[in-house]
């Protein structure tokens, strides 16, 4: 990846600047963290936000070197004590995404509602690689093999070598609840038979389920779409996240004003959207699980808008 101008750098650290603002809170630590970490200049950076932008995150593309399991130390310094992290850059190999996020409670929660710091790797691998690599990083034996187990309720092919994505996620708290590590699987046309199926284990709601009936095959028409199970050292995370690709800006607004639980969250979104310029949504997640409504993560591309050569 190669290096940015410092123009650019500077034109998406003002925009990031602008988008945390907006919500609340401050861009400023997030951006230095990741510089800090991957100082090969952010080309591929998305901004997260919720139904009701009320939550911040700042995601960036990096490439892979010798240095990656100190990096991942580097990124996990001053958001929890947690090995994860760089486990994870040991235990499988692929893209690499790194992310900062801070969430609904602010800088001094406990758990994923405080500050965050994520890796995630996509390539080729079965689900029983992704199983055999969840416990490399933390994960007991037979936690990894029911997180496996619920995603071959939904894989399209478990036993085949496809893309896939590993997500390590750590925050603060007590040793062993620091932390979480997600295995994907592609998704089935038959998906949404398939998650009402599942409901009682994976303790997604009923109104959930009319939702999803209703969203899931307008956002799932253009791409592909893979479902993330998580689990931290001891035990699954109940609920699973649904990962949608590009989203239109009109599609995303109703998933905005359909699961926002403020007043004002549209035009707090609109605000978003102008501040990073985005003409799409990138990525858009809902996680379902024992909580209404359903909670959302958007993802949109900020670019410098700087001409270059």
């Amino acid at each position: 990846m190669p290096l940015a101008p410092p123009s650019e750098q500077a034109a998406i650290a003002a925009r990031l600047g602008v988008a945390a603002a907006l919500i609340g809170t401050t861009a400023k630590v997030m951006v230095e963290h990741l510089g800090e970490v991957w100082a090969g200049g952010f080309r591929q950076v998305l901004a997260f936000t919720d139904a009701n932008a009320r939550t911040f995150g700042v995601g960036i593309a990096i490439d892979p070197d010798d240095y990656l399991a100190r990096r991942m130390a580097a990124l996990s310094a001053g958001v929890s004590g947690s090995k994860a992290l760089s486990r994870a850059a040991m235990a499988r190999k692929g893209d690499l995404w790194i992310e900062r996020a801070l969430g609904l409670g602010g800088v001094d929660a406990l758990g994923p509602d405080g500050p965050s710091a994520s890796l995630a790797i996509a390539g080729p691998a079965t689900l029983a690689d992704d199983g055999e690599a969840a416990q490399v990083i933390g994960l007991s034996a037979g936690v990894a093999a029911e997180v496996v187990a619920r995603l071959g309720a939904f894989d399209r092919e478990p036993a085949t070598t496809s893309d896939r994505e590993l997500r390590a996620t750590i925050f603060s708290g007590p040793a062993g609840q620091d932390h979480r590590i997600e295995l994907s699987a592609w998704l089935p046309d038959d998906a949404l038979a398939r998650l009402h199926a599942a409901a009682t284990k994976l303790a997604i709601t009923g109104a959930q389920l009319r939702l999803l009936d209703r969203i899931h095959p307008i956002l799932a028409a253009s791409h592909p779409v893979s479902i993330r199970i998580a689990a931290r050292a001891d035990a699954v995370v109940p609920g699973a996240t649904l990962v949608y690709g590009p989203q239109t800006l009109d599609h995303a607004l109703r998933v905005v004003t359909g699961l926002a639980t403020d007043h004002d969250a549209a035009t707090r979104w609109g605000a978003f959207v102008g501040a990073t310029d985005a003409s799409r949504v990138r990525v858009l997640e809902l996680a379902l699980g024992p909580h209404d409504p359903i909670a959302a993560r958007l993802g949109c591309e900020v670019r410098s808008g700087l001409q270059t050569a």
